[in-house]
C-alpha cells in the first residue's frame, strides 16, 4: 500500500467521524427541543386554581341575612295563642320538715314509707338500743358505786360500827347491789381496823 491510499483511508475514516459527530449532535439538539416543548405543554396544561373566595362569602352572607329576616319576621307576627295542658302538682315549701335525730344509731325498724301521712306522736323508726343500754348500764354502775363509796366515808367519819346504805342502791339489780355493798363493807372493815390499831399504837 502507497503512502496516497493511506492518506484516502484517512481522510475517509475522519469525514465519518466527522458526519457521525454532526449526526449526534443533531439527535442531542432534536431531543433537547423535544423535552422542552412537553414541559411548555404541561405547564401550559396546569390550570392555576380560583382563589377568589369573594363570591362565596358574599353567598354566605346573603344566606345569614335571608335566614334572620325570616325569623326575626315570624317572631314578631306570629301569634301564639294556643296553650298546651299538662298535669302538675302544687308543693308547699314551708310544709316541708326535716326530721333529724338528735343522737346517732343504728335503725332496728321503720314504721313508715315515702308518702305516708304522720299522725302526731305517731313512731316513725325505731333504733337498735343494745349499745346505748350497755353505756347506760356502765354509767349507772358507775353512779351506784360512788353513792356507796359516800356511804361508807360518812360512816367511817361519824365512827360507826357498819354502814347505812341510801335506798338508791335498791334502784339497782340484786346482784350488782349486792356486789357493791360487799366491796364496800370489806373496804370499811379494813379502814377501820386499821384506825383501831393506830389508836391502840398512839395510846
Amino acid at each position: 500500500m502507497n503512502k496516497n491510499q493511506q492518506d484516502e483511508e484517512k481522510s475517509a475514516i475522519e469525514k465519518e467521524i466527522q458526519e457521525d459527530k454532526i449526526l449526534e449532535k443533531k439527535e442531542v439538539e432534536f431531543l433537547e427541543e423535544n423535552m422542552k416543548q412537553n414541559e411548555e405543554d404541561e405547564l401550559h396544561s396546569i390550570k392555576t386554581p380560583d382563589t377568589n373566595d369573594g363570591k362565596y362569602i358574599k353567598i354566605g352572607m346573603l344566606v345569614l341575612f335571608i335566614v334572620f329576616v325570616i325569623i326575626g319576621t315570624w317572631s314578631a307576627t306570629a301569634k301564639l295563642d294556643t296553650g298546651v295542658p299538662c298535669p302538675g302538682q302544687v308543693i308547699v315549701e314551708s310544709n316541708k320538715k326535716t326530721i333529724q335525730s338528735l343522737e346517732g344509731g343504728t335503725i332496728k325498724k321503720i314504721y313508715v314509707k315515702d308518702g305516708d301521712k304522720i299522725a302526731k306522736d305517731g313512731k316513725l323508726i325505731l333504733f337498735d338500743t343494745t349499745k346505748s343500754q350497755s353505756e347506760l348500764d356502765s354509767l349507772l354502775a358507775n353512779y351506784y358505786e360512788a353513792v356507796a363509796l359516800r356511804d361508807r366515808l360518812q360512816a367511817e367519819s361519824s365512827g360507826k360500827d357498819m354502814i347505812e346504805f341510801s335506798k338508791e342502791l335498791d334502784k339497782q339489780s340484786l346482784h350488782k347491789k349486792e356486789e357493791i355493798k360487799t366491796r364496800q363493807k370489806n373496804t370499811f372493815k379494813h379502814e377501820t381496823q386499821y384506825i383501831k390499831n393506830q389508836e391502840i399504837s398512839i395510846n
